[in-house]
């Protein structure tokens, strides 16, 4: 059993529950395992290696394999540090930018992701195949004081011992970023979930998933890019989402048409004279405030009304137009697909994606719409479209 790391004095334990307690609930680290954590993250305590081991295979690739019993109800210091071996965001080439910069950095990304380079490749090319290569093992978290429309993905690489652990689906470890807001740093926490005995792989899920196809697709996008592990099942697939598809094709057409605006085929705008004092309809309390020209005048009578001024989204757009009284209204057909927010959050943080890997990554960093980018198109009307699935 490994030594226990220092205590802490009850001030300093308290301090620190102030700063990290929400977090700590959040990603459900196991309450009793907090002190020990505080005490390893102040003095900066990385004590894997005396309950882990990395192994080669006959293949040459590398396991953490676990050197002694762990029974996390039994041990307190059961809760590992997991450093960060790189640290990034993609906006700006950063990536590329790193990889070229920062000394070691490159070497040290090809050595941990198992990467062949030959003698005569150029940086270049070396860069090119790491930015490919590292999709399988970045993860990522968001800093949470933050707006989600401020907030971008912060993606990171673990240490060699925290991007040897394998996936299960049956796992026998958890694992969770952690910002430690006094050395303003992320580390990965690391804690078993069950006891796990001598000689056993630490392993993971890395692919949390709703159903059991959207975790076929995850596993396949993240380690069989190919697809040929799962292309037995590949025809049962479709046919589930298909079906899943025409149900909630169903009921969206269902809410679509609950909502949907009456819209006139032919419009002609009102050419009658406007009279005075000029009518006004509106729920605006600003209008209502501000608007004392004697030329206008309110009413309670929408149908009555010359100017049309909701805030609501207008749907009856015929008896606006078949309205005699009506000259002006504040919006027009389907304005609410530009001007709704929620609508609009889409265009935010955007990502090109280049491989499998990185699609099911992106996916993790919260609701995504896939676009294909076809550079072949077929035109219709000398226009081009794009195919996109949500994910």
């Amino acid at each position: 059993m490994a030594a226990a790391a220092a205590p802490t004095t009850t001030d300093d334990y308290a301090a620190f529950l102030a700063l990290h307690e929400a977090q700590l609930q959040a990603i459900a680290v196991p309450v009793h395992l907090w002190p020990s954590l505080h005490a390893k993250l102040s003095r900066e305590v990385f004590d894997a290696g005396s309950y882990f081991q990395l192994a080669k295979d006959e293949d040459g690739d590398l396991h953490a394999v676990v050197l002694q019993d762990i029974d996390p109800s039994d041990d307190p210091n059961a809760i590992f540090l997991i450093d960060h071996a790189w640290t990034f965001t993609t906006d700006n080439n950063k990536p590329r930018d790193m990889l070229t910069t920062v000394p070691s950095l490159l070497g040290r990304m090809e050595n941990l992701m198992h990467i062949a380079v030959e003698d005569a490749a150029d940086i270049d090319a070396r860069i090119h195949v790491v930015l490919q290569t590292m999709w399988k093992f970045v993860n990522s978290y968001r800093l949470g004081h933050l707006k989600p429309e401020e907030a971008a993905t912060i993606w990171y690489v673990m240490d060699e011992f925290g991007s040897a652990i394998e996936h299960s689906d049956d796992p026998t470890f958890r694992m969770a970023p952690f910002y430690y807001a006094n050395a303003q740093c992320a580390f990965s926490l690391l804690w078993p979930t069950d006891r796990v005995e001598a000689h056993d792989f630490a392993t993971l899920n890395y692919v949390a998933a709703r159903d059991d196809d959207t975790r076929t697709a995850l596993c396949s996008a993240l380690f069989y890019p190919d697809g040929q592990a799962y292309s037995s099942e590949l025809a049962e697939i479709v046919a589930r989402r298909r079906l899943h598809h025409s149900a909630s094709h169903l009921h969206n057409e269902t809410q679509f048409n609950r909502d949907n605006e009456s819209v006139p085929t032919e419009t002609a705008s009102n050419t009658n004279e406007l009279p005075t004092p000029i009518k006004i309809w509106t729920d605006l309390k600003l209008m209502f405030e501000h608007l004392t020209d004697p030329r206008f005048e309110f009413t309670d009578n929408e149908a009555e009304a010359h100017v049309v001024w909701p805030t609501r989204h207008i749907k009856d757009y015929v008896a606006l137009y078949n309205n005699p009284n009506v000259h002006v209204f504040n919006q027009f057909p389907n304005e609410k697909i530009l001007t709704c927010k929620d609508l609009l959050y889409e265009t935010c943080h955007t990502e090109i994606a280049t491989t499998s890997a990185q699609l099911a990554k992106l996916a993790q960093t919260g609701p995504k719409v896939a676009c294909k980018y076809i550079t072949k198109p077929f035109l219709i009307k000398q226009r081009k479209f794009d195919f996109r699935f949500l994910g």
